[in-house]
């Protein structure tokens, strides 16, 4: 390879520009320990290590809010500034940093390169003496699922510590050149274009487009749902009307029986028959206006229950109050025999006779 092109993405404070520099084995990018962004434009050197040519971009911090487009414009000079294009984008994270904004950070960076420089993405974890004895491999196991997610997406990932005191810097970088040669041998194309990112574009039209017309699609499809629910509703709902109308015929049916099974024979100058019959037709009346609820129907036997224990007990009385006049026809018959012994008149007996 006649060169090795490579772009540092990531926030600012990421330490893009101090891995530029051990990449370059030089101090080439200016570096601060401060929160104020050092690298306001795309900034591009080049050093020979070993026998390859090495091409770094430094990029400014990518933007924490989407309407910082000038920025955002700046750092997609970096594509420019290495034609034909970069081998390899290294999204550069900080170890211990893993969080919910970096790693939309990160989500940004991807979604706006467009799914075609995943192939050509490494993820870069800076700090890597905050491991102290663990393995990078060993930390990732434990992380949360957003980032286990970019690294799939990614080609792979590496660890830089820039303030190595042992000075193994060589060693890092030369491990790092090889994963990403062997990653630009398996890519068909080599470089990441500014053609592939002017397809992005046209993709993410045509993909709003096929979005745009499935949700008109399930938008039709959920109207005509709604509509056979609203008829299927009203057919359950007619259905459930015949069930309750079968239920109070059954009721009327159930009233019918239970008063021939009750109906009491009496004299005329006593409680008669027909009293009964009358109290059954103002319950036969009250069944017709009811509404057609089943709370109602339960009302309507609870009720049908009650007339009955009224029957019942009435019923009782009846044959109490014959008891009594027989007991008073019985009185007046003992009156009566002494009254003939006696030889008094005979108005006792013919009062006798009416009672």
């Amino acid at each position: 390879m006649e060169e090795l092109r490579i772009v540092m993405l990531g926030k600012q404070g990421a330490g893009k520009s101090s891995s530029g520099n051990t990449l370059l084995d030089q101090n080439l990018f200016h570096t601060a320990a401060h929160t104020d962004r050092v690298t306001q434009t795309c900034s591009a050197q080049t050093s020979t290590i070993g026998q390859e040519k090495i091409t770094v971009v430094d990029t400014p911090g990518w933007p924490d809010s989407s309407s910082e487009t000038e920025i955002k414009q700046e750092i997609m000079k970096c594509i420019d500034m290495c034609s034909p294009g970069p081998h390899v984008f290294l999204l550069v994270l900080p170890i211990g940093r893993f969080t919910d904004e970096e790693i939309k950070t990160i989500i940004d960076i991807m979604t706006e390169f467009g799914p075609e420089a995943n192939k050509h993405m490494l993820l870069l974890f800076t700090r890597g003496d905050d491991l102290e004895e663990k393995s990078i491999e060993d930390y990732l196991k434990n992380t949360q699922e957003d980032l286990k997610n970019i690294l799939e997406m990614c080609s792979g990932y590496h660890v830089f510590n820039n303030r190595d005191k042992n000075k193994n810097i060589q060693s890092q970088v030369s491990s790092i050149l090889q994963k990403i040669n062997r990653m630009v041998e398996n890519n068909a194309k080599k470089c990441y274009t500014k053609t592939m990112y002017q397809n992005k574009d046209q993709r993410r039209g045509q993909e709003a487009g096929r979005r745009k017309e499935e949700n008109l699609a399930l938008s039709k499809y959920a109207t005509k749902h709604k509509n056979t629910e609203t008829k299927m509703g009203k057919y359950s709902e007619m259905n459930e009307k015949r069930e309750k109308q079968s239920q109070i015929r059954e009721v009327r049916k159930q009233i019918d029986k239970e008063e021939r099974d009750t109906e009491i024979v009496m004299p005329m100058n006593k409680i008669s028959s027909n009293d009964s019959k009358g109290a059954h037709r103002q319950d036969y009346n009250r069944v017709e206006h009811i509404s057609v609820d089943r709370r109602d129907i339960e009302m309507m036997l609870e009720l049908q229950r009650t007339n009955s224990d009224k029957l019942k007990k009435l019923s009782g009385r009846v044959a109490g109050v014959e008891m009594c006049l027989q007991e008073i026809k019985n009185m007046l018959g003992e009156r009566l025999n002494q009254e003939k012994k006696t030889n008094k008149p005979q108005n006792l007996l013919l009062l006798a006779d009416q009672v």
